[in-house]
């Protein structure tokens, strides 16, 4: 049992590094920016805006790549993306927020897989 602890802690350390945090930061801005995008595609698609070019996952992609700055906004999201999805699994198991193990504390911790996935 205290071999368990013993090599759990650097780890726990590792997720309460500052580089980390930024990472989990990009990941939450990320998040939020790609949600805004599909609000606005989804409003544009609503009012009939800008013809329907890029209504669908292809067309939004050749639409992005096909930008100057395409290709680092795309790599830019796959690593917020990513950190993000490290960040949820953090939460699960580890537990920094301290949800608790309780069946709320468990159900939110389960969220955060899912979400992670």
């Amino acid at each position: 049992m205290a071999t368990a602890q013993i090599s759990a802690d650097p780890v726990k350390r590792a997720a309460a590094n500052p580089k980390l945090e930024l990472l989990e930061r990009l990941g939450y801005i990320v998040r939020g920016a790609l949600y805004a995008v599909m609000g606005v595609l989804a409003l544009r698609i609503a009012l009939r805006i800008g013809g329907g070019k890029a209504t669908d996952l292809q067309g939004s992609l050749v639409s992005l790549v096909s930008n100057p700055f395409g290709k680092l906004v795309l790599i830019l999201v796959i690593i917020g993306l990513a950190a993000y999805s490290l960040w949820g699994l953090i939460r699960a198991v580890y537990d920094p927020l301290h949800r608790g193990r309780d069946a709320e504390g468990l159900a939110a911790r389960f969220g955060f897989v899912t979400s992670a996935l």
